[in-house]
């Protein structure tokens, strides 16, 4: 059912006088032209209109941030962010929400598909607050990029620590990179006074984590986006890192100690990827401290999980959290979506990819649950989930798309699993789908490659939330996977099944070993990578 909330509201808040509502508004008014975002009270069950101010300034963000508290400043803020600047905690490279319209959906688990005409109808009346920059799809012929007629010196850095270069800012390959898409100046105020009141916020919620960290109100502001300037911790407490590292004292250090190395195939894979991996950031641009610790955390990583060892895709998944966290921190962070919920990424790396053909699955049913009119055009063109989507899953969109997006998006991730992914995915082809219908083969695949330098990373995100996605769609569809595919489906299970038992069987031990005072060696010795399992 849909119900139309009250918007800018005021309300008590247990971390604050007052609490903004969804788009930042503190103080009860929504301007003309600017977006917003109700209160919602079930995910996925409010639907309201929006539209955003479209500004028309071209100047990009100019401010400069350190990593690691090593990277020099090279530019000048503009004064547009009010919190950039180094974190103490060691995250130093940003982080806002309205939901779209109802896409005619019905609210079960059926596979009744909505009305063609009452869907398109309504993707291409919603044509205001489209999160994509028009002229940066553009399939015929060309760049069609433009480009501030402003010289620079020297390299820019933008607060992730992307190297703005006004003469290379577009293509697919090399990894995330900073927004592209226009901004206006107040619209970029607005979002920096909002990060800045959420920082405060998030600083007076973490010292109460335990309390508070499986309440309804933390989902909903993790949904909004972890402040820059605490995402790392806050990443950190959401994949249990604080207790994987307790729990295996030492033991990322006797990997990267270990005589036993990788195959030579796998440490020329890595070492070749690495040059590839955000190239466009200053911490991994060059040889250096930056690669020397993505390099050791992959070759530990496949050294941990044998029967994984190293994949593709990878390697932009920790390059990331090295850019919030220090190189332990980051291993186990990749340890926790590797192979724990609500991520469990293992699948798909392991041999024959299962996981991977099943969220490929899955994510083609969604569509043309949502969008059948469009899952036929696309039919009729040859063009499969498979050919456009593939690194969108592998990766949780790391390796070509802005970095604002990225961060919000895995804000989710590490909180509610695969939801936000279909989300996301689902987003990008409701407001592609009027172009998308008069595209052929070649034009869609050139369209989908375009795609990442045109986005609003946050207004994204706003508009990801008004999917009305279920997650007994997923299940649904999850379940048919499992039917059509039982001898993967046995696999995946049996696998799980042995995990859950050694799992069981490793913490008993350790109880028994603490109580004799044995703890810390033997939770050493029994942490043993899982294809010895």
């Amino acid at each position: 059912m849909l119900r139309k909330l009250t918007l800018g509201s005021r309300r008590d808040d247990d971390y604050g006088e007052r609490d903004e509502n969804e788009n930042g508004v503190v103080n009860g008014t929504l301007k003309p032209g600017e977006g917003f975002l109700p209160d919602y009270e079930d995910e996925g069950d409010a639907i309201v209109k929006s539209e955003f101010l479209s500004g028309d300034d071209r100047e990009r963000s100019k401010s400069a941030n350190s990593y690691k508290g090593k990277l020099e400043e090279t530019n000048e803020s503009n004064g547009n962010d009010a919190i950039n600047g180094s974190a103490s905690n060691g995250n130093y490279f940003h982080g806002r929400s309205s939901l779209g319209d109802d896409l005619g959906v019905d609210d079960d688990d059926s596979d009744q598909e909505p009305d063609d005409e009452e869907v398109l109808s309504d993707m291409e009346r919603d044509s205001k607050g489209n999160f994509l920059d028009e002229r940066r799809t553009t399939v015929a012929g060309g760049d069609n990029t433009s480009y501030s007629s402003k010289e620079v010196e020297a390299p820019l850095t933008d607060k992730y620590g992307f190297i703005i270069d006004p003469k290379n800012q577009t293509g697919s390959s090399g990894g995330a990179r900073t927004t592209q898409v226009t901004i206006s100046e107040k619209e970029k105020a607005r979002r920096a006074e909002v990060e800045a009141l959420r920082t405060t916020k998030w600083l007076a919620m973490i010292k109460d984590w335990d309390n508070i960290k499986d309440t309804k109100r933390t989902r909903n502001r993790i949904r909004k986006g972890v402040p820059d300037k605490v995402r790392g911790l806050v990443w950190n407490l959401l994949g249990n890192v604080p207790t994987l590292i307790k729990e295996n004292p030492g033991r990322y250090t006797e990997l990267c100690e270990s005589t036993h190395i990788p195959s030579q195939d796998i440490r020329d894979t890595i070492l070749r990827d690495i040059n590839r991996t955000f190239p466009r950031h200053a911490m991994f641009a060059k040889e250096g401290e930056g690669q020397d610790s993505l390099r050791r955390v992959l070759v530990a990583y496949s050294l941990y999980d044998e029967e994984v060892g190293y994949c593709q895709g990878l390697g932009f998944i920790t390059a990331m959290f090295l850019t919030y966290m220090p190189e332990e921190e980051a291993f186990w962070q990749l340890v926790g979506i590797m192979n724990h919920g609500p991520c469990c990424m293992r699948g798909l790396y392991e041999d024959g990819m299962p996981e991977a053909q099943k969220v490929l699955y899955i994510g083609e049913k969604l569509i043309k649950k949502f969008f059948p009119r469009l899952t036929k055009h696309l039919g009729r063109q040859n063009c499969h989930i498979s050919m456009y989507a593939t690194q969108w899953f592998l990766t949780i969109f790391t390796n070509t798309f802005p970095f604002d997006m990225v961060t919000q998006v895995w804000d989710c991730f590490l909180a509610e699993g695969w939801k936000i992914v279909y989300r996301v995915m689902l987003t990008f082809i409701r407001y592609s789908a009027p172009k998308l219908f008069r595209l052929e083969f070649e034009q869609i695949m050139f369209f989908f490659k375009q795609l990442p330098g045109a986005i609003d990373g946050p207004l994204l995100m706003e508009k990801a939330f008004g999917i009305p996605l279920k997650t007994r769609h997923i299940e649904h569809y999850s379940k048919k996977f499992d039917t059509l595919n039982p001898d993967i489906a046995n696999r995946v299970q049996i696998k799980e099944q042995k995990k859950k038992e050694q799992e069981e069987r490793i913490k008993k031990e350790i109880e028994e070993a603490e109580a004799r005072g044995e703890g810390g060696v033997l939770t050493t010795t029994l942490s043993i990578p899982l294809a010895e399992l």
